[in-house]
């Protein structure tokens, strides 16, 4: 499930290529692999050896075979990240992880050979750092033999679940041992370098092997692998050596060997025609049992669809990253824990929906992506973009398209109907999809599906561009050319990437195959191309004959490529009448003849096809009214009363809100990607104050060690007016203030403002703060204002000091104000169950001291006000709605430095 990309950007781009290493579908047959591993808990170690066997047609002799070790990407820590960004993914600290080669053996026969090998970087395809290392060349490979490799891999503590221990559990999906490296692809030393071809681009597809292994763990720890079969050996009577051995075998080829083993750890096996087994932490065993019911529907229901499934069995492991994200690998789903500990939070089972939505989308890489050969570098899209299409699809079969269906609410109660009235509009498709797709566009960060990862321009949206735009991109291939024979042509898919590669070529041959017509401008605008489409109708005529009404409607198409789009005409009747237009021109018009009034037409109703702005599809333009319960059509304004006071308010998703009341009226219209405006007035006795204001945030490219370029909020520039009453009289002042912003590579940020008011009175000021890594998880802060006022400044320009608590100063013409800070890391035992009202997911604890001082006169040190206190606050991260709504809470405490030592307790709130 796709996550919000910050700046933990570069560490999901690692979990990627871990996720996805080596290369095409290998024309030397498919070798055999054989495991012989054993965990060393202490050291956190997984050692032992591989032995890769090649089958006729084999390497010609003194060839050279290549081996990935992808742990070693992450031997070096991320030298742009601040450290509360590397924090995130290290709870302890950064800890290298590593795959050390500690020898290579040529078998031929009864014949072992110590062999030489080489070790070589990779170019900077997949992160731009620590590049080295991560490639085993191993030379003289004959013909029939085998390569044994030594190696030794080191876990290190990570809170991603993956790639190391979390919690106790060790998880890899990917890379723990060596990857063989398909030699048909090529492959070119240059200075001690791998690179593959004329770019840097480096292919991301698993070549198949017939892998068994043999696993030791110790003997307390319960251990998951995603093969077809997994036996606990039996130890000998007297082998008092407390460690269990594990016996792992595949009938057929596999792309991975997924292993995850922890304490505390229980199953629940569901028997059946594909045995599901799932392994959770003890205590969920009703949680297990209830995903064994969705995998079985939804492998049903997929296997009927796009071919059988691959594997003898299937796996679901709770996965201990708190963070909700769902993962996967050759026969297994590893689901977040926040699935079992925040699922009834608030309202019982209102996690179900998006819980079954999730290991959809996860069981369905079991045939896109994993069960096919895909390059996860250039055509991600091919895995997440059919993933999310084919569980998305499954979702709707069961649960209905158009209306709400995201979250389960039954029940009459208190916080059942408040949940209902508040979040009940949620659409899947809509609101966790087309949604994110249309801010991305609208924020100017859309770019082609096909691109290697070295070449994105916006790696921050690479999440909403492979899994949302790749879903609706899907969704609109299937539209073009009908949902039945795309289903052909996603199990053609299949069944040739099961042993081999699939090409977005090989999808639009299949597709021209499948219906007879050419898909070439459709995929050079949507596949390869950075094609968008904004679809629109409007009522041009209406002539009503005795039997007949006749309304003409104007349709167009700015942007996109020609394809049918369904035009709907609603009657007064409710009665519907719908045509196809082929959009072959950008305009057209269409004639509708209906036995009665022609209340609205719309153009794509069904959300086909991507549109980039939906407000005009509709004629006239719709307005939703939500007078008893909240509502965010895409397609409609909102009509509702207004939460802030009596009124009410007009707007448009977070793009447009007019708002009314008798006391005021304000307007907000966002624009672009960072652009906003502002305007108010109220009218409260007989004071009319008034405000306008412009704003821009710029983004700038930023270095996190990921390739492409990653954007981020840089800087804000804001412009200001406002008509005051001050001292009965009316005050005109304007505001100017830009602000620095901390990035995920850089923690300092800092502001200026200028105002001028009608008085003539200037106030200045400025404000910078930066934080620096200590320890692990600990923090220290300082931050720092100074402010200087020419003229006498009037009240409202007069600085105050809202940042202490204990200390009350009054106002002032100059001020100075600092803190020193010290945050600490997360205590207690989270996750806590508040009264199933809400989950505590961190609990942090900040001391701090701060200090201010200001001047009246600011010639006059006599009339200085001067205060300081210090304090401790608790900053709890909770969760609501089954996890879907996080929000925080400050409780803190201030005491005075100096006069009466009173403490003073605050609190605050925050989405």
């Amino acid at each position: 499930m796709q996550r919000p990309f910050s700046s933990s950007l570069v560490l999901a781009l690692v979990a990627t290529v871990a996720a996805s290493a080596a290369l095409a579908a290998a024309p030397i047959g498919i070798p055999e692999q054989t495991l012989d591993v054993a965990f060393d808990s202490e050291r956190g170690e997984l050692a032992g050896t591989l032995t890769t066997s090649f089958p006729a047609p084999a390497p010609e002799d003194t060839d050279t075979v290549y081996f990935l070790l992808l742990p070693n990407l992450d031997r070096e820590r991320n030298p742009y990240l601040t450290a509360r960004a590397i924090d995130r993914r290290y709870p302890y600290g950064f800890e290298e992880s590593a795959l050390d080669v500690d020898r290579v053996v040529l078998v031929d026969g009864e014949t072992r050979t110590e062999a030489s090998f080489r070790l070589l970087s990779l170019p900077p395809a997949w992160q731009t750092y620590g590049l080295a290392d991560a490639v085993l060349a191993v030379d003289g490979v004959q013909s029939g033999s085998a390569v044994e490799i030594a190696f030794t891999t080191r876990s290190p503590r990570v809170a991603s679940g993956d790639g190391g221990l979390t919690d106790g559990v060790l998880t890899w999906r990917f890379g723990w041992y060596p990857l063989l490296l398909d030699p048909g692809i090529v492959p070119r030393e240059e200075a001690g370098t791998l690179t593959a071809g004329d770019t840097d681009a480096f292919p991301l597809v698993f070549p198949q092997a017939r892998i068994t292994a043999r696993v030791a763990v110790p003997a307390d720890v319960t251990l998951t692998a995603g093969a077809d079969a997994v036996d606990l050996e039996a130890a000998p009577p007297d082998d008092e050596s407390a460690v269990a051995v594990y016996v792992i075998t595949n009938t057929g080829p596999t792309r991975s060997l997924a292993l995850t083993f922890g304490p505390d750890l229980e199953r629940y096996v569901l028997d059946g025609p594909t045995p599901i087994e799932v392994t959770v932490r003890k205590g969920h065993v009703y949680e297990a049992r209830l995903l064994a019911t969705y995998a079985r529907e939804i492998l049903a229901d997929f296997a009927a669809r796009y071919g059988p499934y691959p594997r003898e069995r299937f796996c679901i492991a709770e996965n201990p990253n708190p963070d909700g994200d769902a993962l996967s690998a050759d026969g297994i789903a590893l689901m977040s824990e926040r699935f079992f500990t925040h699922r009834d939070i608030l309202v019982p089972a209102v996690f179900h929906r998006l819980t079954e939505f999730v290991l959809a989308h996860e069981i369905a890489h079991q045939w896109f992506g994993i069960g096919t050969g895909v390059d996860l570098d250039r055509d991600a899209w091919l895995s997440e973009g059919l993933s999310q299409y084919a569980a998305v699809e499954y979702f709707e079969r069961v649960y209905g398209a158009s209306d709400p269906n995201l979250l389960f609410v039954t029940g009459n109660g208190l916080l059942e109907n408040v949940v209902a009235k508040q979040f009940g509009y949620l659409n899947l498709r809509e609101h966790v999809i087309e949604l994110p797709y249309l801010r991305g566009v609208w924020s100017g960060f859309d770019e082609a599906l096909v691109k290697p990862l070295a070449e994105l321009e916006y790696a921050n949206a690479n999440a909403v561009r492979l899994y949302d735009k790749g879903y609706l991109v899907a969704r609109a291939l299937a539209a073009a050319t009908g949902t039945e024979a795309f289903e052909r042509v996603l199990r053609r898919a299949v069944a040739a990437g099961s042993a081999g590669r699939v090409l977005p070529a090989d999808l639009q041959r299949w597709a021209e195959e499948e219906t007879g017509a050419s898909f070439a401008a459709w995929f050079a605008a949507w596949v390869t191309g950075n094609a968008s489409v904004d679809y629109s109708v409007a009522i041009v005529s209406r002539v009503q004959t005795e039997s007949t009404h006749e309304t003409t409607v104007r349709v167009r198409r700015d942007g996109g490529v020609a394809q049918n789009v369904e035009v709907e005409a609603k009657l007064v009747s409710g009665a519907t009448s719908r045509q196809t237009w082929d959009a072959a021109d950008e305009e057209s018009e269409l004639v509708f003849r209906t036995p009665s009034f022609v209340t609205r037409v719309t153009i794509d109703p069904d959300h086909r096809l991507p549109d980039r702005d939906r407000i005009n599809n509709n004629a006239p333009v719709r307005i939703v009214v939500a007078a008893d319960a909240a509502a965010l059509p895409l397609d409609a304004y909102v009509l509702a009363p207004d939460a802030g006071s009596s009124g009410v308010s007009l707007s448009r998703l977070d793009r447009f809100r007019l708002a009314v009341s008798q006391e005021r009226a304000s307007l907000v219209v966002r624009r672009g990607r960072g652009e906003a405006f502002q305007a108010g007035v109220s009218f409260a006795g007989q004071r009319i104050e008034a405000e306008l204001a412009y704003s821009l945030t710029t983004f700038a490219p930023v270095e996190t060690g990921g390739p492409g370029t990653t954007w981020e909020p840089s800087f804000t520039t804001s412009l200001s007016a406002e008509r005051l009453v001050a001292a009965g009289q009316p005050l005109y002042v304007m505001h100017l203030v830009g602000v620095d912003l901390a990035t995920s590579s850089d923690a300092a940020a800092a502001a200026v403002g200028l105002d001028v008011a009608s008085t003539g009175a200037i106030r200045l000021a400025a404000a910078a703060s930066d934080e620096f890594g200590i320890l692990p998880q600990v923090y220290a802060r300082a931050s720092a204002v100074i402010g200087y006022g020419l003229g006498s400044l009037p009240t409202p320009l007069q600085f105050t000091f809202d940042e202490l608590r204990a200390v009350k100063l009054p106002r002032a013409d100059a001020k100075a104000w600092g803190s020193l800070s010290l945050d600490l890391p997360s205590f207690g035992d989270t996750p806590f169950n508040v009264a199933g009202l809400a989950m505590l997911d961190e609990l942090r604890v900040r001391l701090y001291v701060a200090g201010g001082a200001g001047w009246t006169d600011r010639g006059g040190s006599g009339t200085t006000s001067i205060g300081a206190e210090a304090g401790m606050e608790q900053v709890l991260s909770l969760s609501t709605l089954g996890g879907f709504l996080p929000f925080a809470v400050r409780l803190g405490v201030a005491v005075p430095l100096g006069g009466e030592l009173k403490p003073v307790l605050y609190a605050g709130f925050s989405l």
